[in-house]
């Protein structure tokens, strides 16, 4: 789940919740807007903190274990042979 997926689903959520809220009389209109913007803000915010946190995570346990960092990154992307013979063949050429 991406960023943008998991702040529509929080939308969503604070959206249901504030208005049973309102329909219950425990908020107004005015404060359920005002209270969903400020936790809409802050999520990207939480967010990037907490994806930091695991990353810088990831380089101690790498640097710790002698793994180096390039170890953990798994590319989506694979060359095929004859693309890996045409890089090696311009890495010989001076």
């Amino acid at each position: 789940m991406d960023q943008a997926q998991a702040l529509g689903i929080l939308r969503g959520l604070l959206t249901a919740l504030g208005g049973a809220l309102v329909a219950n009389g425990v908020i107004n209109d005015g404060q359920l807007q005002t209270i969903v913007g400020a936790l809409v803000t802050v999520a990207p915010i939480i967010w990037s903190v907490i994806q930091k946190w695991q990353q810088h995570a990831a380089v101690v346990k790498a640097a710790a274990t002698g793994i180096p960092e390039q170890a953990h990154i798994a590319s989506p992307i694979s060359a095929t042979p004859e693309q890996t013979a045409i890089a090696n063949a311009a890495k010989a050429t001076p």
